[in-house]
């Protein structure tokens, strides 16, 4: 019942690799009719007008949604097929953990603490081919795609607030312990 759309959750910074995602995904509509929508805060920038300009110029495919938070977020995540990150250095990437969690395959790029979240070379890229490559090999094969979001469900408990919870209570009963 999820859209065969992309989402990318970020500021409208360089760093964030928004641009980047455009493209990529451009080179991926030259066979798939996908579609983004960015997910994130609008700073009042030069960069962020140009990432404007691009989504006023590709407005039948990309969708500046601006800020969602909490429960709206995650059920706008959860209607929507994939997910991807441009940002090449994220320490840990939260927004790819929101996306697994919501059941989305996410495909991010090799740097960082992200691609320890998805721990998947198919979702894993190098560069823009190899990415819109990674990305076509998914939506071209169902059995891949079923693959990969079945990977993805096993990881999203990893991010989940119970585990969360218990790891805290875990340590705070080991340090009890070393108290006594």
């Amino acid at each position: 019942e999820r859209e065969d759309g992309f989402v990318v959750v970020g500021r409208l910074v360089p760093e964030k690799g928004v641009r980047r995602v455009i493209e990529i995904l451009g080179d991926v509509r030259k066979e798939k009719p996908v579609h983004l929508h960015i997910v994130g805060r609008r700073e009042r920038t030069a960069h962020a007008r140009e990432v404007e300009e691009l989504c006023r110029r590709n407005r039948d495919w990309i969708h500046l949604e601006g800020e969602i938070y909490g429960p709206e977020k995650a059920e706008f995540l959860a209607r929507h097929k994939y997910g991807i990150s441009g940002c090449r250095n994220e320490a840990f990437g939260i927004a790819v953990a929101e996306m697994v969690k919501a059941g989305s395959i996410v495909w991010v790029p090799d740097g960082g603490g992200q691609k320890e979240i998805v721990a998947h070379p198919g979702l894993v890229y190098s560069g823009r081919g190899h990415a819109s490559a990674l990305i076509l090999a998914a939506l071209g094969e169902p059995a891949a795609e079923t693959a990969l979001r079945y990977h993805l469900e096993a990881r999203a408990d990893l991010f989940s607030s119970a585990r969360f919870v218990e790891g805290i209570r875990g340590i705070v009963r080991g340090f009890l312990s070393e108290e006594n």
